[in-house]
C-alpha cells in the first residue's frame, strides 16, 4: 500500500511533485513568519543572544527545508518543524513574556508535521512542541503551576487530536487513490479486452469470407496461417487427419512453433485424446507432438465436426493472457479460451465442408463402381484440353475402349462377376497410364481415355500394353475356382488435329475407329482416318492397324 506521508505529495496533473509542495507549503511560511515577527514585537526584549539564536534556528528552518526538497532526505523532514519551534521558544524567552498567540504559533509546526511527516515523527514534533509550551509557560512569573499544567497538557491534547485528524484523512485519500488507480486499471484492462474482442472478430469474419471463396486445400491454409499469425502472434500450428494414414499432418505453422513438423498418430496429443481442449504449463505434462518444440505453455484445442477428427490447433501461450490477479479483482474473464474456441470452430466447420464438397465433387464427376471420371468430366476435360492445344499446338490422342461380347459373359457369369470384370480393366486403365490423362467409363462396357500431348504412336503402345495386361487377369466365380478366359478389347483410336479439330469431331472420329475394330473381328487397336477422309456413317472404310 501507498504510505500515506507520500499521497498528498502526488500531483493529480502528473506534474512535478516536489514544485507542487513548495507551492503548498508557501502559506506556512508566510503565517509562521508574520507570526514570529508578532512576538518579535513584544514590549520589551530582555536577551540579545536569545533573540539571535532564534533568528539562527529560524535560517536553520528555512535551510534545512530547501535542502530537503533537494535531496529528500526523511530526517530533513523531521528538523523542520523542530528548528521552527525552538526558533519561536527562543523569541518568547527573548521578549521574557509568553505573548499573546505564543501556543498558535507552535501549532504551525504541528499542523504542518501532520500534513508531510509520518505518525513517528509526528509524535517526536509534538512532543518536543509541548516541551517549548512548557518553557513557555514558565518565563511569565504571575502565572500559577495549575494554569501552566492545564495549558501544556490542553496542548499536548489539542496537538494529538489535530496530528490523528490528518493522518486519517491522509489514509483515507490514500485508500481512495489506491481503489481509484485499481479502478482505472481495470478500466484499461476491459477497454483492452474489449478491442481484443472486436479485432478476433473482425479476424475470424474475415477469415470465414476468405475460406469460402477458397478453391484448393493449399489457399485454404494460407488463409488460415496468414488470420492465426494476427490472432496468436506468440505462434501456434494447424494439423489435419489423414484418414488414409491415420495420421496427423502439419498444415500452418508460425511464430515459436514455426519449422518443421513430423506427422503424429491422435494419441500423440492430450487434447485429442481427451476430447476436449487441453492446457500444459511449464512442469505439467505435454503433448508427445509439441515436445521437441520447446515451449513450455501450450495450448491445444481438437478440431471436431460432428464427433469426427478433423484436426488440432496448438498455441503457444506466452504472453497471450490477461494477468490474472488484476483481472479477477476486476472481474474480467480471460478472452482467450474464447476466441481460441471460436477460431478452432471457424477451421472445423471448413474442414468439415470441404471434406463434403470433395466427395460431392468426386461422385459427380466419378463413376461410383470403377472410380473413374464419368463422360460428363470427359467433355469438360475434352473440351479445356483442345483450347489448350490450339494454343500450344500439341497432340491430343482419345482412345475408344470396348470389352468384346461383355454381355454374354455378363449373362453367362452373372453381373457380380461382370462387375468384378470392370472393376480389373479399370485398375489396369489407372495404373497403365499418365496421372494427366484422363480415364472415364463412357457407357456399360465402354471406356474413353484422353491423353493430352500424345501422338498416336505413344496412345497406340500403351493400348497395345493394356491389351497385354487385361489377357493376364486372373477372373474367378464364387461356384468354381477354375480360372476364366478374360475378355478381350476392341480399341479405336483418333489424334488431334489430324483426326479432328474440335472435341465432337476427335470422339466421333475414335468412335469410328472403334466401331472399325468391332467389325473386323473384334480385340483390335484401329487408327482413324483423317477428318476430311473419314466418312460419316461407314464405319468399314477405316484403316485398321494390326
Amino acid at each position: 500500500m501507498t504510505s500515506p506521508g507520500k499521497i498528498l505529495n502526488e500531483s493529480p496533473e502528473g506534474g512535478d511533485v516536489r514544485t507542487n509542495e513548495i507551492f503548498l507549503t508557501v502559506p506556512f511560511a508566510v503565517v509562521a513568519i508574520v507570526a514570529e515577527l508578532s512576538l518579535a514585537l513584544s514590549p520589551r526584549t530582555d536577551s540579545l543572544s536569545a533573540a539571535i539564536v532564534s533568528l539562527v534556528l529560524l535560517a536553520a528552518a528555512v535551510t534545512t527545508y530547501f535542502t530537503f526538497m533537494k535531496r529528500g532526505r526523511p530526517w530533513n523532514r523531521l528538523l523542520v518543524p523542530l528548528f521552527y519551534s525552538g526558533s519561536v521558544l527562543a523569541l518568547v524567552i527573548a521578549s521574557g513574556s509568553s505573548s499573546s498567540g505564543v501556543g498558535l504559533v507552535m501549532l504551525l509546526s504541528v499542523v504542518w508535521t501532520a500534513l508531510y511527516l509520518e505518525v513517528w515523527q509526528s509524535v517526536i514534533v509534538v512532543s518536543f512542541v509541548g516541551v517549548c509550551e512548557f518553557v513557555t509557560s514558565i518565563v511569565p512569573d504571575d502565572l500559577t503551576n495549575p494554569i501552566r499544567m492545564r495549558r501544556v497538557v490542553m496542548y499536548l491534547l489539542v496537538s494529538s487530536l489535530i496530528v490523528f485528524s490528518v493522518q486519517q484523512v491522509r489514509r483515507r485519500v490514500a485508500r481512495v487513490s489506491e481503489e481509484r488507480e485499481l479502478l482505472n486499471d481495470g478500466m484499461q484492462l476491459t477497454i483492452g479486452a474489449l478491442e481484443e474482442s472486436l479485432r478476433s472478430a473482425s479476424v475470424l469474419s474475415h477469415l470465414v469470407d476468405m475460406l469460402n471463396s477458397c478453391d484448393s486445400r493449399e489457399e485454404a491454409y494460407e488463409v488460415i496461417e496468414h488470420a492465426a499469425e494476427r490472432m496468436f502472434v506468440t505462434g501456434g500450428t494447424v494439423s489435419a487427419f489423414d484418414a488414409s494414414n491415420n495420421q496427423l499432418e502439419t498444415k500452418c505453422a508460425w511464430g515459436e512453433l514455426s519449422g518443421e513438423h513430423e506427422a503424429f498418430s491422435t494419441n500423440d496429443c492430450w487434447a485429442l485424446r481427451r476430447g476436449h481442449e487441453y492446457e500444459s504449463n511449464k512442469g505439467e505434462i505435454t503433448c508427445k507432438h509439441l515436445r521437441g518444440s520447446g515451449v513450455a505453455h501450450t495450448f491445444c484445442r481438437p478440431l471436431l465436426a460432428q464427433g469426427e477428427v478433423m484436426g488440432v490447433l496448438t498455441i503457444a501461450m506466452s504472453d497471450l493472457s490477461v494477468e490474472p490477479p488484476l483481472a479477477q479483482i476486476v472481474g474480467i474473464i480471460d478472452p482467450f479460451p474464447q476466441i481460441a474456441m471460436s477460431f478452432g470452430e471457424q477451421i472445423s466447420i471448413w474442414m468439415a465442408n470441404f471434406n463434403l464438397r470433395e466427395i460431392l465433387r468426386h461422385q459427380s464427376i466419378r463413376d461410383p463402381l470403377t472410380n473413374l471420371f464419368n463422360r460428363r468430366h470427359l467433355e469438360e476435360a475434352l473440351v479445356r484440353e483442345i483450347s489448350k492445344a490450339t494454343r500450344t499446338f500439341e497432340q491430343i490422342s482419345a482412345i475408344q475402349i470396348d470389352i468384346d461380347s461383355f454381355k454374354s459373359f455378363n449373362d453367362g457369369y452373372g453381373h457380380a462377376v461382370g462387375d468384378e470384370v470392370l472393376v480389373a480393366i479399370a485398375e489396369v486403365i489407372l495404373a497403365l497410364f499418365r496421372g494427366s490423362d484422363v480415364p472415364c467409363r463412357s457407357g456399360g462396357e465402354e471406356f474413353t481415355v484422353l491423353l493430352p500431348n500424345c501422338s498416336w504412336g505413344s496412345a497406340h503402345e500403351r493400348c497395345v500394353e493394356l491389351q497385354r495386361r487385361v489377357a493376364d487377369i486372373r477372373i474367378t466365380t464364387s461356384q468354381s475356382r477354375a480360372l476364366l478366359t478374360p475378355p478381350t478389347l476392341s480399341i479405336g483410336i483418333a489424334t488431334s488435329p489430324e483426326h479432328g479439330l474440335t472435341s465432337q469431331a476427335l470422339l466421333r472420329s475414335a468412335d469410328l475407329a472403334l466401331y472399325a475394330s468391332k467389325s473386323d473381328g473384334r480385340n483390335r487397336i484401329s487408327r482413324a482416318l483423317p477428318e476430311t477422309e473419314s466418312p460419316q456413317s461407314d464405319a468399314t472404310s477405316l484403316k485398321v492397324s494390326r
